[in-house]
């Protein structure tokens, strides 16, 4: 089968990628603010299910936009870039709702494979994302072919963050993922 094909989409049906990022607005010290286009569906095959593998052991995490330095974790990284954001771990989600192609059997597009069921994470705790280490990722469920998961985004800048004045702070999520 052929490998995934991975989408993300918000709430307003517009696909997220680096021309049409995730924006929060401003993110004030000590406040918590929600992706306004929550909940970010992530899609396996959204337009073409047929013949795509199932995504397994997926994780989300945030690093910064600076290649020399992904994880945030060098002083030298300007906060602009996302160093303060990355290794304090001000980016959290929660995984809740799916849907799409979520049944067990054979997909009413054909072939000879059957899928398991997919199971929603119900997940009502936020987990914190981003930092430098492997744990600094969160897991969620499987994704079958032309299904996806909801993803529930938020920042949250503790009352001594530095200020980046009217500079916005960069930094990409990033999904990783295995298939069969």
């Amino acid at each position: 089968m052929s490998a995934p094909i991975i989408t993300f989409v918000d709430v307003y049906d517009k696909d997220i990628d680096e021309e049409n990022a995730m924006a929060f607005g401003t993110a004030r010290a000590g406040s918590i603010t929600e992706y306004s286009g929550n909940p970010l569906k992530i899609w396996n095959a959204r337009i073409s299910p047929s013949g795509v593998s199932t995504v397994i052991n997926a994780e989300l995490t945030m690093i910064t936009t600076v290649a020399a330095d992904p994880d945030g974790d060098s002083d030298e990284t300007a906060i602009p870039s996302g160093r303060e954001w990355i290794r304090n771990q001000w980016a959290s989600i929660k995984s809740n709702g799916m849907g799409g192609f979520t049944g067990s059997g054979i997909p009413s597009w054909g072939g000879a494979i059957e899928y398991d069921g997919m199971t929603d994470d119900v997940e009502s705790v936020w987990s914190t994302i981003g930092g430098t280490l492997d744990a600094d990722y969160h897991s969620i469920g499987d994704i079958q072919p032309s299904s996806y998961r909801e993803i529930y985004w938020r920042v949250y800048p503790p009352i001594d963050a530095t200020p980046a004045g009217n500079q916005p702070i960069y930094s990409k999520g990033r999904i990783t993922y295995e298939y069969i």
